[in-house]
């Protein structure tokens, strides 16, 4: 909103930089990689639109995992900051578990290797037992698909233990359409759902209190993820339950039986990197089409070399008052601040036009390609049709015998050898 209507229309929005005295931004450790060095100089765009009427606005961040917080919130926002590191939050005794799902033995793996039950599959068993017990539970898993998976296979469980609270536990995700997700949030919320499967759209920005227990299936990847997603329970002061389903994985493995390796441990440092070129560039030329940069401005972002490069590809001009973009040059659109993820695909029924929700372009070849069982609060459909450039998927209502799953193929091979050194035999 920011990047792409407020600051390039800033005069439109005049009044508002005018009187703009806080800007809050929340969960400010989950801005890092490209994404975050891109939020850092759109943040700096704000402060110098906001200045130039007349406003100095005071930052607020906020995040209950974060290393090193005033030094990353002064990359993040590009002025001094000051932290503020007591643990505020309203939380009671919590009781971590770290769970080995047990061996299969009636299954081998690759050269007869024994293999764990799915993470997956026993966090579906636990997230049963614990709506049985009464315990308003969230169950945090890798993948959309497996999310999916897992509330299918507990309402299967909890239909022949308790076929009552079948009912009672759906799935969550990103790719919803958004009054879905506001309508799932409402319910876990006032109790009418006591079980939800969730990526880790729920780890952030969404605000559940009076859940008592979180299954997280599978190490998320960060220490900070980890914490986010325990953290989601036990918010109104009682005691909660954290439980980590190792997979069949080397580091689960190794998390499980080293604790204080993951327990212990400080969560990592939020790395973000505004002077990086690739960066940097393009959004400097947002700058200076919403007001031109003046050569202190220049100096203060050591960008001298980028903006003489930038000017030999007749995109800005050097004037002797300033930078100026040449007339043909529209750069916000061309910015893509999170990475590259592509346009949405809309899934479509066919048959009825409904709307189920949508995928990113940059997973639809992988996730909605023709024949492709697609997952959807427990219905099942199969894509009949795959549009790219139309941006939908047609899929028609069906519960096929069988699914489907990415599989990826890496073929390695030497092309060319540029140099070589020979050490001995």
């Amino acid at each position: 909103m920011l990047h792409l209507a407020i600051l390039p229309g800033h005069a439109r929005w005049a009044r508002l930089l005018r009187r703009l005295r806080y800007v809050v931004i929340d969960e400010c450790h989950s801005y890092r990689g490209v994404f975050g060095s891109h939020v850092a100089l759109i943040i700096r765009r704000l402060r110098r639109l906001a200045n130039h009427y007349g406003s100095d606005p005071v930052f607020i961040l906020a995040s209950a995992t974060t290393a090193d917080p005033g030094a990353a919130a002064s990359r993040l926002i590009g002025a001094p900051c000051k932290e503020v590191t007591e643990d505020g939050s309203p939380h009671g005794p919590r009781t971590i578990a770290l769970w080995e799902p047990p061996l299969l033995r009636e299954v081998t793996g690759e050269h007869g290797a024994p293999v764990r039950r799915a993470a997956g599959t026993e966090a579906a068993r636990l997230l049963a037992d614990l709506v049985v017990e009464g315990a308003r539970t969230l169950a945090f898993v890798r993948s959309r698909h497996g999310a999916e998976l897992t509330a299918m296979s507990t309402r299967r469980l909890l239909t022949e233990s308790a076929p009552d609270l079948a009912d009672r536990v759906a799935t969550y995700r990103a790719g919803y359409l958004a009054e879905d997700r506001r309508d799932l949030e409402a319910a876990l919320s006032d109790g009418r759902l006591l079980g939800v499967a969730s990526t880790n759209a729920l780890e952030l920005g969404v605000d559940i209190a009076g859940l008592d227990a979180v299954v997280v299936a599978g190490f998320p990847g960060t220490v900070a993820s980890f914490w986010q997603q325990g953290g989601r329970a036990g918010r109104r002061g009682q005691g909660s339950l954290v439980v980590l389903v190792a997979r069949d994985d080397p580091l689960d493995t190794y998390l499980v039986h080293h604790p204080q390796s993951l327990l212990d441990r400080p969560v990592e440092a939020t790395v973000t990197d505004p002077a990086n070129p690739y960066v940097l560039g393009p959004q400097l030329l947002c700058a200076a089409l919403e007001l031109p940069l003046s050569h202190t401005e220049v100096e203060g972002f050591d960008a001298q070399d980028l903006l003489t490069d930038l000017a030999t590809q007749g995109l800005i001009r050097r004037r002797p008052h300033g930078w100026f973009v040449t007339p043909d040059t529209h750069p916000h659109a061309e910015v893509d601040i999170r990475g590259g993820i592509g346009h949405q695909v809309a899934i479509v029924e066919a048959d009825t036009g409904r709307m189920l929700g949508t995928v990113e372009a940059g997973r639809a070849p992988a996730t909605v390609h023709p024949g492709a069982v697609h997952l959807h609060q427990g219905e099942t459909f199969v894509v009949d049709e795959l549009h790219l450039d139309d941006g939908v998927a047609l899929v028609h209502a069906e519960d096929p015998e069988w699914s489907t799953s990415v599989r990826e193929v890496t073929d390695i091979r030497v092309v060319a050898a540029e140099e070589t050194h020979t050490y001995g035999p």
